[in-house]
């Protein structure tokens, strides 16, 4: 009998072919707030942007305060609140409308949109992360929705009932497989930059990755 350990040793890395690796996902706020720096980064040095789905754990919401909160329930909880009010601190920089943080629904159908896209036209990725993100923290779109997700795709100008059979036959392993290859690459939140084989998680650290995409020019940014 094969163990569970051996199984995950056995899965290969995945290879990242683009300068620069953004896995993102889509419930995430801190992957929204880190999409346009990206985009802005990529454009500026001239360079491209692998964008991947990677399904992570939602953010949890902060409990209330009781007479009788201990020291590490209270430091939870002050933690939980000052991460919204960064978050909307951050969103409101950026012009951004971010609705209903604690939401954790099943992001299936918009990664299938995303792979899908990555491999029929790479060109549509970006307009389909713009308008995907934004209707879903304005609350507009249904990501559990497949249908919802092929009018995105056909938005852009692409077959959504090609995305629908995609999303239905191909995809459920293709996501899967992709969530383990990008683990055993060390990948295991979002928002994660993945440069020259290193992992950056956060958007935080995005002046280390410039640095290292203009080819370590100058003092590190430490």
């Amino acid at each position: 009998m094969v163990s569970v350990a051996e199984v995950v040793s056995t899965v290969a890395p995945y290879s990242f072919r683009e300068p620069l690796t953004l896995c993102l996902d889509i419930s995430n706020p801190l992957a929204y707030l880190a999409l346009q720096p990206a985009f802005a980064l990529v454009d500026e040095l001239g360079l491209t942007l692998e964008c991947l789905p990677f399904a992570a754990a939602a953010l949890k919401a902060p409990s209330k305060a009781r007479d009788e909160e201990g020291r590490g329930a209270r430091h939870r909880r002050l933690r939980a609140e000052y991460l919204a009010r960064d978050i909307a601190r951050y969103a409101g920089v950026q012009k951004l409308v971010i609705r209903g943080v604690y939401r954790s629904p099943d992001t299936f159908a918009f990664a299938a949109g995303l792979l899908w896209l990555n491999q029929r036209n790479r060109e549509d990725v970006r307009p389909y992360l713009q308008q995907a993100f934004d209707g879903y923290w304005q609350e507009r779109l249904d990501v559990e929705d497949p249908t919802a997700i092929a009018r995105v795709v056909e938005g852009l100008g692409q077959d959504g009932h090609a995305y629908a059979s995609y999303a239905a036959d191909e995809a459920p392993s293709r996501v899967a497989d992709l969530r383990e290859r990008l683990v055993a690459a060390g990948v295991f939140n979002v928002p994660s930059f993945v440069v020259q084989g290193q992992v950056f998680l956060g958007r935080a650290h995005l002046p280390m990755v410039r640095w290292l995409l203009e080819s370590r020019r100058g003092p590190p940014p430490v």
